[in-house]
């Protein structure tokens, strides 16, 4: 994450949420992107993923160099020892489960992508991550027509929002977990928007934390957050839910959605029940 945010009360602590969802550890940091030169949008530079890439490359070569050293160590003691000429059946045993991890870690190093070419998988998790956020807040407009259904969500108007999020994601993610990650419940006062979703006061909004990280596989984790919009006087905003998956660099989709809701986001939230 770029930047450290405060943490709440709330965001401490997990509650259980709708049968549909998955719970993991939530991030306990807000992260807000960087604003590019014009000011417009988020900014990508590549120095911060280039000199995090180059220091894995060098842990990943750093532990290899130390591996070499153990097995080097064991075989000097090996010959030299009290135990004699002979390496034990113990020695070889270790010996080998030594190579063992330098040839895991040689294969590792390996794996890894290019500064580069991580670099632009950064942004594009960023972009994607990006639209999946605003289409999440789209949501947010049908709360008040949920909420009068008793939380009966009507799939008619979750449709369009469904469609656009579909390619976003890989095949195996269920409909379902397209549908408002949450909802809360003071917006169904909130006069319904006309024209445009924008136009709607949500008291909450969805933000992206800036992915940083890469994994060997060619995923990089990515972290939303509901965030409060019109805190009290001299209040933090509060965490009121969270959502997680998986950026495939290859497939330039996400898998494995992981949501919640904080403590504080569960009791000012809307029961969302499947129609």
């Amino acid at each position: 994450m770029s930047t450290k945010a405060k943490r709440t009360a709330a965001d401490e602590d997990m509650t259980e949420a709708a049968p549909r969802r998955t719970f993991v550890t939530p991030a306990n940091r807000r992260v807000e992107a960087k604003q590019g030169p014009d000011g417009d949008g988020p900014s990508h530079e590549g120095s911060e993923d280039d000199e995090q890439l180059l220091a894995t490359h060098a842990v990943v070569t750093g532990v290899i160099m130390v591996v070499i050293a153990l097995v080097a160590g064991v075989l000097a003691f090996g010959s030299s020892g009290s135990i004699g000429p002979e390496v034990s059946r113990a020695d070889a045993k270790e010996i080998f489960g030594l190579r063992e991890e330098i040839h895991l870690a040689e294969a590792r190093t390996e794996e890894l992508p290019k500064v580069r070419d991580a670099e632009r998988g950064l942004v594009k998790a960023m972009a994607s991550a990006d639209r999946v956020a605003a289409l999440q807040n789209d949501y947010r407009q049908l709360t008040p027509r949920i909420e009068a259904a008793d939380g009966v969500l009507d799939p008619v108007l979750v449709a369009s929002n469904r469609r656009d999020l579909t390619p976003l994601f890989t095949p195996s993610v269920d409909a379902s977990a397209l549908d408002p990650w949450y909802l809360l419940a003071s917006d169904a006062s909130v006069p319904e928007a006309v024209g445009i979703p924008a136009s709607f006061d949500s008291g909450f909004e969805w933000i992206v934390a800036t992915p940083t990280t890469v994994e060997v596989t060619g995923m990089i984790p990515v972290t939303w957050q509901a965030i409060e919009r019109h805190p009290a006087k001299g209040q933090d905003p509060a965490v009121l839910a969270w959502a997680s998956a998986d950026y495939d660099l290859t497939g330039q989709t996400f898998s494995e959605i992981r949501t919640g809701m904080t403590v504080q986001g569960a009791a000012r939230g809307v029961e969302v029940k499947q129609g």
